[in-house]
Order: structure tokens, then sequence, then C-alpha cells
């Protein structure tokens, strides 16, 4: 499987693209997923009755040679909101995006929607598709809430199945076998989930899928469909009951220690009316899937091929996004900043990630913030391309244009990984360009617990009109200075440091070093030692973490607590005091990046706790 995916970047190809706006000549769009709603109006308010759908969009290119890119699928309205029709997934912006689509190939976008329980009403939902070049085309499909019955001949779940491990970006299926009676040929229908509180913004259906059906005979469910949830095919087959149709939904899943619940259901025309399986919500029909604080198994590391960079020459920057799981992981994009006055040349030879695999990349010339998006793969449905395989990684190579005016210009630049709408983790590198030296070339700066101390290594390869070290702890928001090392002025020859912190506290301590020039200009580099005591273990949790608007601390101490939240360089930004055994803080106005929470009781030490804010 490793080698399969990593042969993917190299060997995809972009078909011929479209040069003008998207136009209704280019696409076929319609709805996969039917005309009804299947409300149980004598159950309304039921836990045992579902109340949510998804809309699915099937685009197809119509094209025989042309491939279409990034192709936005927008819901942009809804006739009938006052009555219970509501967007439940892409609550942000109401897109649905979809990276690619071959020529003579459809792909769907889907949406999750609430909608009234009572029979018989109905909403014209709105969409705007356009694409990379502009142009838009609209689609309107109107959907009526169809009073249903349930029995066992409507689709009971015999069996699920939910595979997928505690990962951002892990791809999850849920295989679903759904038992029928005798198919007259009439309606028959499939939904993902039917509930309202099912988390579809972070997990993300991206695909449906007919494993097997004893129907494909008569234009019923047929084995190898794909983004068909509805099926009117006027013939039947099938006769009496034990008629099987196993169904896999493919979801990536951005969940960050939440558990969710998979409620599928189905319907079937038997006779007259339209009837529903009995078993939703219950027993077999009930599916869950959990995280915990542990699902970030993604990193990324940004490196630059100079450290001392000539101006007006070329920079090739590495961003390498590493999979620490088993299993392979998706990501959606990589978001860069290019330095100040520092332009986009293009990709760098062995690069991953390449125009071939993916949909959004910068142009030649591109200045400021640049964002690398991953496409649809020609064959490896319904996996995306930007695809880490498990206990592996992958790179983005890309070269960029110095500025000719540079002169000792020194570039800190980051690069974030996002899953989703989660930011995964953020990475620097430093670059100097027109420098005639960088002070240091930084080995490493580590810190390790000896004994009942902490010891602070560093090692530089080389050194220019370095003057010395200053070394801090990071503490309650401020700068604990713990000594000064002189440096070793201008040499090439390896140096080695350490320092030594004979009074650390408990949990997690941020150093900072701060390497000093003659001519005073200073530049900052951190680290961070893990020390619990050998008797007990952290009684403290922080989570979630990534953390989006509200941050969670819990804690078994008695005494009261205060929790300062500091930025990477110590700066307070946010202090409480925590009275009971869980506080809630609101973090929502602070910036994404990388933050250090300090919990301090009145009778016992500090722990840190590093968390992202996304």
């Amino acid at each position: 499987m490793i080698k399969y995916v990593k042969l993917l970047f190299a060997i995809v190809a972009l078909s011929a693209t479209n040069a003008h706006g998207l136009t209704s000549g280019q696409v076929t769009v319609s709805n996969g997923s039917g005309p009804y709603f299947y409300a149980d109006d004598g159950n309304c308010g039921s836990s045992e009755v579902p109340q949510a759908a998804y809309i699915v969009v099937n685009v197809l290119n119509t094209s025989s040679t042309d491939t279409l890119f990034n192709v936005a699928v927008k819901m942009t309205s809804n006739s009938n909101l006052a009555s219970g029709f509501k967007l439940l997934s892409h609550t942000d912006d109401s897109i649905y995006v979809i990276p690619r689509i071959l020529p003579s190939t459809s792909v769907g976008a889907y949406f999750y929607v609430q909608y009234p329980c009572t029979q018989n009403l109905s909403s014209t939902f709105g969409f705007t598709l356009s694409d990379n070049n502009g142009g838009a085309v609209t689609f309107n499909t109107s959907i009526s809430t169809q009073d249903v019955g349930r029995a066992s001949a409507g689709g009971d779940i015999i069996s699920q199945s939910i595979a997928g491990i505690d990962a951002l970006g892990i791809l999850i299926a849920d295989t679903v076998t759904y038992e029928f009676g005798n198919y007259n040929g009439g309606e028959m229908y499939f939904q993902p989930s039917g509930d309202t509180l099912f988390p579809s913004d972070k997990l993300e259906l991206i695909g449906s899928e007919v494993l097997s059906s004893p129907f494909s005979s008569c234009s019923g469910p047929t084995t190898g469909d794909k983004n068909t949830l509805y099926y009117n095919a006027g013939s039947g087959c099938g006769a009496g009951s034990g008629n099987q149709v196993k169904v896999v939904y493919y979801y990536i899943s951005s969940l960050f220690n939440e558990t969710a619940n998979f409620k599928p259901y189905a319907g079937m025309k038997s006779g007259g009316p339209i009837k529903y399986l009995s078993n939703y919500g219950t027993g077999t029909a009930l599916g869950t899937f959990s995280t915990t604080t542990a699902a970030n198994k993604l990193t990324n590391n940004k490196t630059a091929s100079c450290g001392i960079c000539t101006a007006g020459d070329t920079i090739t920057y590495t961003i390498t996004i590493a999979n620490s799981s088993s299993r392979d992981l998706m990501f959606d994009k990589i978001l860069d900043s290019l330095p100040a006055g520092h332009s986009y040349v293009g990709f760098a030879v062995g690069s991953d990630i390449t125009a071939a695999n993916a949909s959004i990349y910068p142009s030649a010339g591109a200045t400021g913030n640049v964002t690398f998006s991953g496409l649809i793969p020609e064959a490896t449905f319904p996996y995306r391309s930007f695809l880490v395989p498990g206990n592996d990684s992958i790179s983005l190579k890309y070269r960029v244009k110095i500025p000719g005016s540079s002169s000792n210009d020194l570039f800190n630049n980051r690069a974030i990984g996002q899953v989703g709408s989660v930011k995964f983790d953020t990475s620097f590198a430093l670059t100097c360009a027109g420098c005639t030296a960088l002070p240091v070339t930084l080995v490493y700066f580590e810190g390790h617990v000896i004994g009942e101390t902490n010891v602070i290594h560093w090692e530089t390869a080389s050194e220019t009109n370095n003057q010395g070290f200053d070394v801090y702890r990071l503490e309650d928001g401020q700068d604990h200075w713990l000594g000064y090392t002189p440096g070793a002025g201008n040499t090439f020859a390896t140096q080695r440091y350490a320092i030594t912190d004979y009074e650390p506290i408990q949990g997690t301590m941020v150093y900072k070093l701060v390497q000093t020039d003659f001519d005073g200009h200073q530049t900052a580099y951190y680290t961070s030692v893990k020390r619990l005591s050998n008797e007990t273990s952290s009684s403290i949790s922080v989570f979630p973490n990534p953390v989006g608007n509200v941050l969670t601390i819990e804690t078994d101490n008695e005494d009261p607590v205060v929790v300062n939240i500091m930025t990477v360089t110590g700066e307070k930004v946010i202090t409480t005091q925590m009275l009971r055994h869980t506080i809630n803080i609101d973090v929502d106005s602070l910036p994404s990046g990388t933050y250090y929470v300090a919990v301090k009781g009145s009778n016992s030490g500090t722990e840190m706790f590093k968390v992202i804010k996304i």
C-alpha cells in the first residue's frame, strides 16, 4: 500500500483544463438523493425518528477532454426555512468544494439538512456552481416531506461496521447492511444519517458506494453505484424477504476528543405506501466512533535550502508532513506564507506534492500567503491525493525568488497544515537574505530531566559575531533568567553548551535561548522539558487540543488554581482563577497559533500544557 501511494504522486496526470468560465454546457447537475425527505408524522419528536438527510448534488462533467477543477457547489437559497428546513453542514460558508472532476465523470457534493417531521411540506433548495475559471451554473431542486410508516420490510439494518482509528484525517468507512422485503420497482431510498446532532462539519461525507445488491437486474441499487441514494426504477425483482443491500459511506474525520453516533436509515415503496426501517436508532442501528486528545497524528516541519541566502537568488522550501499513525491519513491543504518581497517560482524537483495532485497551487510570481490544496485522484475512490501513508511522510518542495534589494534581512515565515477546518500543526523556517552570515547555525536546542534538575543543551555548527547566549525559563508569563554563556565569536568548529535549571517545577517547562550579536541583534529559540513526579501523575486535563472556541480545564485539586494562557514568547493573554474542578475559558478571540497554558495551585506546583488554537 505504501509503495502504491507514493507512486500516486508521480503518475497522476492532468487532463486538459478548460480556459473558460463554467457553463451549463460543461456540466449536468442532478439530485442524487431523491425528491423526498421521509417524515414519520405520527412519531414527531421521538429520538427513534430521523429528522435529517443528505442532499446529494451530483455534478457530471459532460466534456470528453476537459477536466474541471475546484468546482464550488454553494447552497444559495432555501425557500422554507420557517418550516424547519435547515442546513446543518458547511455552516460557515454553505460551500462543498469538489477538487477535481475528470472528463465524463460524476462526483457528488453532500449537504446535510434538517427537515420537519410534518408531512406534505416542501422547500426548494438553490445551488450555484463555479470553478477555477469563473462563470456560474445554477441548479434548483424541490424536496417534500413524505409520510412514511415503520416496517422491517423497509430496509432494517442487520449489521453495521465502522472502520477508523483515533486520528485526524482518517478515512472512516461506515458499512451498513440493509434488509428489504419484496421490491416492486418503485422508490428505494438510503441515507447515511438521520440524527440532527450528527457532527457533519467534522465528519465530511465524501462518497457512498453500493458494495452488493440483489436488485441489479431490475435497475435498482447496483453493485458499484457511487453517490446515489435514491432509486425509482419502474420494474421489480427480488421477490419475498431477506433481500440484503450493503452500502458503505465514506467520511474524512476532523473530530478531536469527541464521539459521534452514526444512525443510517433506508426506505422502500411496498405496495402503495412508503415504509422505512423499523429499527432506526436502536440496537444494531446505532454505531459510534470516538476520538481522544491523542487524535492529532500529523505534524509538519519546514526547512529552507539556505540559512544565509544570496539577495536575488532562489531559495527552496521543504515542508514535510509526517504521519505517526500506522494507518494512511489525509489532509486538505497547506497554508504557507512567503517572506516579504519574495515571489513564488514553482515546484522543486523531488516534491511529492505537484501540479499533478494539487487542485490549488500558486501561480508563478505569487507573493504573500499561498495555498496548496489536494484534489481527487483518478483511481483511488474515495481518497484524496494529499494522503500520507502510515508511519511515513510526504513533502512539498517549492522554489522562491529572493528580492535583489535584500540586505541583512531576517525572515521567519510559517506553514500550517489543515484537515477540514482543523489546523493540525504550524512550523517555521528562519532565513537571512543578503546577510554575510547568520549569527549562529544552531544544530539543536533541547532539555533533559537529570535527577532533580533540568539540563538544557544546545550545539552550534558555526558562529559569526556571536557575543553569547542567555537562557530563560518561561513561568507564569515571565522570563526567569537562568544564566549567561559567552559565545565563541567567530568559528566554523562545532560548539556545545549546557546550563542547569536547579529549581524546575512539575509539568512542561518552556525554555528560551536568546543569542546576542556583538552589534546587539538578538535571535530567540525555544524548547520544552516535561517532568512529572515519580509518585504521582498529572491530575490536570486540558482539552480539546487543538482548540477552537472554548478551552476546558479539569483538575481534582481542592485548592484554588490560577490559570495563565501565554504566547510562545511568554506574553500573558488570559489570566483567570479556577475555583471549581472544571472551568471553560473562551479563547475564540485569540489568533490562531501555539500557546502555553500554565496551571498553578496555591499549595502545589505549576504544570504547563502546549495547545494549538485553530
